[in-house]
């Protein structure tokens, strides 16, 4: 048997085949491109569906086994716009997009932030779909002309299946969703001029919405012609998922576009500091389970303009050795100290200060000889310097973690391992497979389809950790001092703004 993850994201979209044991059968994948400018950053949606589908055909005719069931995750916030006749009426806006911003002024004078925080769980932002819904409706006519409202998630099950049911953790990052009830918020709706029937119905994660339309299965030569398409979550949800966030003691680092510390919150927790912090409150999959994350939202994007712009020639000269250039710098720094301090705020913050437009970043304690190679290193710790700050900020919380799994892009960098662990003084372990994202798809469709009793149990079979990366006591002096000069300095520069 096989079960599909399909991840949508903000420049790809992969599906990975999986036995019942959480092993990759076979994967396939493809590229869109992000329109930017002038504050806009946008997805395509008919690209997106063309490019899942292509990926789709190919991993049917690629699987060895037949397929039985399929689960979707997605980027969060992004919207499909479809009219009566279901044609694309505008792209998608993605997370950076500006256009969001005044319509944070009028939730917050009509409603207020307390009102949305106490709802949804989310502070209002521009991040979030509902300033983005404000303001098309204030000014386009998308909103007149629309019939039916999606996330990606909800769209692609919709062409799967016809049916219309969305994730409750992927339709929160909405910001018009009422996480304590699980029904839309009609009063916050209705400032973009909309009610809960233009959207999809909520719906738990692992819960079966249909089964793929018989005609789709035979387009795409899928031996099952009864396969169930099965609510997957927010693309955090199910990467947490994937790594085996099942309880406090763990935490989990996602490394992409973004990064992303995700910790278990308690039973009680003290949701002014959640709020001061502006620090989302998340649907979990499991029992009465919620999560928040820490973020630093330039992560990926500034360690590429970093590649393509400071080492532009250590670039090539790997592009024409075929050589891998973050393999290659690593290794360059394994045993390297820096005094340089970098503030990793190029052109947007992560928490604690979180502000999604008009930053700068700063490199401090530059010299004549100061190497490129000190460069990448400050680069590397500013990011974990930075959440290790948001999270101390955030110690009242009760979110301390025992160990912390790696995932994403990054994962299997053992220079950005250790340097997590002699940091944050916790062991760090990556997974023996990297898909977290679609294997919390896998995990959430197994449970659905009775292949394991409940999410916990298939977790236990399914996800496993590879290499064990342990503090270095005899580097912990060093970077806490470095980090103690870290915080300084970011206070610093936010107090001068």
């Amino acid at each position: 048997m096989a079960i599909l993850g399909i991840d949508v994201g903000t420049s790809g979209c992969k599906i990975c085949a999986f036995d019942s044991k959480g092993t990759v059968l076979t994967s396939s994948s493809r590229k869109y491109t992000e329109l930017r400018g002038n504050g806009t950053r946008e997805i395509v949606p008919d690209i997106v569906r063309t490019r899942v589908f292509e990926a789709l055909e190919e991993i049917t005719y690629k699987c060895p086994d037949s397929i039985q069931a399929i689960c979707v995750t997605c980027l969060g916030e992004s919207l499909v716009f479809l009219d009566e006749n279901d044609q694309v009426l505008t792209n998608s806006m993605v997370t950076g997009d500006n256009r969001g911003s005044e319509g944070i002024d009028k939730i917050c004078s009509e409603l207020s932030a307390d009102y949305t925080f106490r709802t949804t769980g989310l502070m209002p932002s521009q991040l979030y779909s509902l300033p983005k819904l404000i303001w098309l409706y204030e000014h386009t006519d998308v909103i007149p002309k629309t019939s039916k409202i999606f996330f990606y998630e909800d769209y692609i099950g919709y062409l799967l299946t016809g049916e219309r049911s969305v994730s409750y953790s992927t339709a929160a990052r909405s910001m018009a969703v009422d996480i304590h009830n699980l029904v839309w918020d009609n009063k916050l709706l209705s400032m973009a001029g909309l009610t809960s029937d233009y959207f999809s119905s909520l719906v738990p994660s692992g819960a079966i919405i249909g089964y793929v339309k018989s005609d789709l299965a035979d387009r795409l030569n899928m031996k099952n012609k009864h396969i169930p398409v099965i609510a997957g979550a927010h693309d955090q949800v199910c990467a947490a998922l994937g790594c085996g966030f099942l309880d406090s003691a763990l935490a989990t680092d996602s490394i992409g576009t973004c990064e992303c510390l995700a910790l278990m919150l308690p039973q009680k927790y003290d949701e002014k500091i959640l709020k001061d912090l502006d620090m989302p409150c998340m649907i979990y999959p499991l029992p009465s389970s919620y999560f928040t994350t820490l973020e630093i939202t330039t992560c990926g994007a500034l360690t590429n303009w970093a590649r393509d712009t400071l080492f532009s020639g250590t670039k090539i000269s790997c592009e024409k050795q075929g050589i891998d250039f973050f393999q290659y710098m690593d290794n360059r720094v394994s045993n390297l100290d820096t005094q340089v301090l970098i503030l990793p705020q190029f052109g947007s913050s992560g928490h604690p200060d979180l502000n999604l437009s008009n930053m700068s970043g700063t490199i401090c304690g530059l010299k004549l000889e100061t190497t490129e190679e000190e460069l990448y290193l400050a680069l590397k710790e500013s990011m974990i310097y930075q959440i290790k700050l948001a999270h101390e900020h955030a110690t009242p919380l009760g979110l301390e973690f025992e160990r912390l799994i790696m995932s994403g892009g990054a994962a299997h960098s053992k220079i950005s391992a250790q340097l997590r662990a002699d940091i944050y003084q916790r062991p760090v372990y990556s997974l023996t497979n990297n898909e977290a994202g679609t294997l919390g798809c896998m995990i959430l469709a197994a449970v659905a389809i009775g292949e394991y009793p409940d999410l916990v149990t298939c977790v236990k079979e399914v996800v496993h950790y590879g290499t064990e990366t342990l503090p270095d006591q005899t580097r912990f002096s060093i970077h806490q001092e470095k980090y103690e000069k870290f915080k300084e300095f970011y206070n610093k520069m936010h107090d001068f703004k």
